[in-house]
């Protein structure tokens, strides 16, 4: 049987875990809808720039490294880039059809 000590620090380390990596990727969430639904946003690019901002939706493969290196140079020309994927946000199956479906 578990001491209550050691099931105290099992609950500490799972609520640290889940607050570094629950939302790993959300710089902030947009609300959409009435029913309380949000997206995660990940923004690439310093909010305070004045060019352009480019709006990314990911495609089904989610994130990708050689999505985040075009972002990363947009960024350094001298855009914002608030990059969104859906599927992960709507909890959706990562799939051709679901993409086409959108």
């Amino acid at each position: 049987m578990l001491s209550k000590r050691r099931i105290g620090m099992q609950v500490v380390l799972m609520l640290l875990l889940s607050m570094a990596f629950g939302r790993a990727w959300a710089d902030f969430t947009l609300p959409y809808g009435d029913q309380g639904n949000e997206l995660d946003v990940k923004v690439v690019g310093s909010e305070h720039q004045r060019g352009p901002l480019f709006l990314w939706f990911t495609n089904q493969y989610g994130r990708t490294t050689g999505a985040e290196a075009i972002a990363h140079a947009l960024a350094r020309r001298g855009a914002t880039v608030w990059m969104v994927d859906l599927l992960d946000s709507l909890l959706l199956q990562r799939s051709n059809e679901v993409v086409r479906g959108l």
